[in-house]
């Protein structure tokens, strides 16, 4: 996770965002000793998936690296990583003057009538569990040969909510996340439905700013504002104030293997 000489540092972000590998990447970043003679590299080859803490690790790193005027930057920066980053508008910070990875072309086809309209999940809020339906949420967004970057804001999403729901919800051990998502038209439509305690991430203004974030040494958000940028509606309801229900949808374009085209199958 750390590699280091004279001159220069690689440190590379864990593709496992759970606390146990986080607690390390944190005790070898408290460890450096670093210097404004050091050329530090932050390693995001790992990242083929990207959440909120992902980014808020990356961020901590290069603040921490500015700060004592080290020389500082991103490689292996996938597409999903910049788009993410885009998102909550500190690409430009983070990046400005280094290259990145260029934008894959998608080799999706056109939707294929045999995929299925339709997902009905209902799981644990337990890592595995989430892991588990996240994996057979991506299997059907591949099955509609979404826009590449649709794909990754859909499962980001996913893992946004239910990871907030398990974190905050305040579930009981025989407590479950439902989930269910469809395609109608050119939205693709999610619902999440769970016992935990009310709470409304709507309400949650989208007012991140980078700048005010770093003044302010902000560590929380993230993974809220990257829901509200992903997505076009966002509603949620308390339901005899004992289930919450999030309903969340996105306009999307298929792949084609000319210009693109909007979904429209129902």
């Amino acid at each position: 996770m750390l590699t280091e000489s004279k001159k220069q540092i690689v440190l590379k972000i864990p593709a496992n965002a759970e606390e146990k590998s986080l607690d390390e990447f944190y005790r070898d970043l408290d460890k450096l000793k670093l210097k404004a003679s050091h050329d530090v590299n932050i390693d995001c080859s790992a990242l083929n998936n990207v959440s909120s803490r992902h980014v808020m690790i990356i961020w901590q790193a290069f603040n921490r690296c500015k700060t004592i005027g080290a020389s500082v930057k991103l490689i292996s920066v996938s597409p999903a990583l910049v788009h993410t980053l885009k998102l909550l508008d500190i690409y430009d910070l983070l990046t400005e003057g280094y290259e990145t990875d260029p934008i894959r072309k998608s080799t999706s086809g056109y939707f294929e009538e045999s995929a299925p309209l339709s997902l009905r999940l209902k799981f644990k809020p337990l890592r595995k569990d989430i892991r588990n339906a996240l994996v057979e949420f991506q299997s059907l967004l591949e099955s509609w040969n979404l826009l590449d970057l649709h794909a990754f804001e859909l499962a980001m999403v996913f893992y946004e909510v239910v990871t907030n729901i398990r974190l905050h919800g305040n579930l009981k051990s025989s407590g479950n996340i439902e989930f269910h998502a469809r395609i109608i038209n050119s939205e693709i439509e999610m619902q999440f439905t769970d016992t935990g305690i009310a709470y409304d991430p709507t309400k949650k203004s989208d007012d991140f700013n980078p700048i005010k974030a770093i003044k302010t040494g902000q560590k929380n958000g993230l993974g809220l504002t990257l829901i509200k940028r992903s997505t076009d509606k966002q509603i949620y309801s308390r339901i005899d104030d004992k289930m919450n229900v999030l309903r969340i949808s996105k306009v999307i374009k298929l792949r084609g293997t000319g210009d693109d085209k909007s979904a429209n199958h129902k």
